[in-house]
């Protein structure tokens, strides 16, 4: 009913002011109406990175600079159109007959009718797409009655608009690019199965953004969490936390780079098109038992009681080993039990140099023996953030395969990284190999 009633505002509003306003103020004002329509948004987001100080929340940070702009521009067109008017007006009014000059007047006054109510399509068609585009957010999170007004009318007109049968002239006159609709789609996927907000974090262009604490609270913190199990307005919760994340040069030019079409897939399916065909890039959590399984066949003069030895200090230190490897190379090891250099003594095999030798200097008995079944229990991203940064450094591929290197402070190792399947992978640096298994 809404829509309906903005139809008939438009097209009688528009009708009145173009008999009143003449063809002469129509035409101009339509033309310039309609380049002001066009011009408003990718003006805006030129001027938007410029003005990113200025507001202090993301919708009015969207809405405002393309809305500034047309709002100029449409303002400048009726000043032409005024002074153009003006002039033909003045010739007709006294520099010919009367005869002539209401010949002119009666032309002006119903071509200005027809032209109005043209006038008024547009501008019906321009806050239809405005309701269409700012609107679609808010209908996917469904305001309730606790909403703030603003949301609960926007979201009423945009449903009004679906029901209407005018949403596929809003769809037509809109200009917003589809990645908006797509990255929406995204958010209201989220809100809707809040269970899946872990997922997001393991899409492959966010985990450069794994150590950010700002980006991990925003997608992944328990805030979030709390915030989409409650139904918050979806533009309310972008408006509170996503100004710091635009703030940070990083994490916007990691944001820049996102397809969104790639991102909205993998919300729903887990699957990225884009990067699935690189194995290599992922989360992957240490897999103790292959891992064990491997000394064994690597070194087979090793003794049942160093066998035992290692598959206790593998279940004491190394249970929540995690390592993260981005699609820029980047390489980061993660956990909170072990330093670097023990690492890498474990790599160097130093467990099985002697039959006698103990496992790593400061060894103390070990526990009960590690499940030799499956990977590590899969911690979240919240988690793998929370752990310390046990060392950082880069993945390349080269004609030999995948070349690593691990980095922290003066200790460096490097070796290789071989993909065993899409599930699992082995890194091996010296004598020593680790296997890990995709987290999912």
């Amino acid at each position: 009913m809404t829509i309906w009633i903005l139809v008939i505002l438009c097209l009688g509003l528009g009708a009145s002011g173009g008999h009143t306003g003449g063809a002469v103020r129509m035409t101009v004002g339509v033309l310039g109406t309609w380049l002001a329509f066009l011009a408003a948004y990718p003006l805006g987001a030129k001027l938007r990175p410029m003005l990113m100080t200025y507001f202090e929340t993301p919708t009015t940070l969207i809405i405002m600079p393309s809305l500034l702009i047309f709002l100029a521009l449409v303002a400048v067109t009726y000043s032409i159109a005024q002074g153009v008017h003006l002039k033909i007006f003045l010739y007709y009014k006294y520099k010919t007959d009367d005869e002539k000059y209401s010949l002119w007047e009666r032309m002006n006054n119903r071509v200005g009718l027809s032209l109005g109510i043209v006038n008024g399509i547009l501008w019906l068609g321009i806050i239809l797409a405005f309701i269409y585009s700012v609107g679609y957010p808010i209908m996917l999170s469904e305001p309730n009655d606790k909403a703030p007004f603003l949301y609960r009318t926007m979201g009423k007109l945009r449903n009004d608009l679906k029901e209407s049968g005018f949403e596929k002239f809003a769809a037509a006159m809109d200009r917003t690019p589809v990645q908006f609709y797509q990255g929406s789609d995204v958010i209201g996927f989220m809100y809707q199965n809040p269970q899946l907000q872990s997922r997001m974090m393991h899409y492959p262009l966010f985990l450069s953004l794994s150590g950010t604490p700002e980006f991990v609270k925003m997608l992944a913190g328990p805030e979030t969490r709390q915030i989409l199990e409650s139904k918050t307005p979806i533009p309310r919760w972008l408006n509170t936390n996503s100004m710091k994340l635009l703030n940070n040069n990083f994490i916007r030019s990691q944001l820049k780079q996102v397809d969104t079409a790639d991102l909205l897939e993998f919300a729903k399916t887990g699957k990225s098109p884009k990067y699935d065909p690189e194995l290599v890039i992922g989360v992957w959590v240490i897999n103790l038992a292959p891992t064990l399984n491997t000394v064994k066949q690597n070194h087979p003069q090793v003794t049942p009681v160093q066998l035992l030895q290692l598959k206790g200090y593998l279940g004491r230190f190394m249970d929540d080993l995690v390592l993260v490897n981005t699609p820029d190379g980047q390489m980061f090891l993660r956990g909170t039990k072990l330093e670097f250099p023990q690492v890498r003594g474990l790599l160097q095999a130093r467990v099985v140099a002697k039959p006698t030798a103990p496992v790593v200097e400061g060894w103390q008995p070990p526990p009960p023996a590690a499940p030799d079944t499956g990977p590590s229990a899969a911690p979240s991203m919240t988690d793998i953030t929370q752990t310390t940064l046990i060392a950082s450094g880069r993945w390349t591929k080269g004609d030999g395969g995948v070349n690593v290197s691990l980095k922290q402070g003066d200790n460096e190792a490097t070796g290789t990284l071989t993909v065993l399947n899409e599930d699992n992978i082995t890194i091996k640096i010296n004598e020593g190999t680790l296997v890990f298994s995709r987290y999912r």
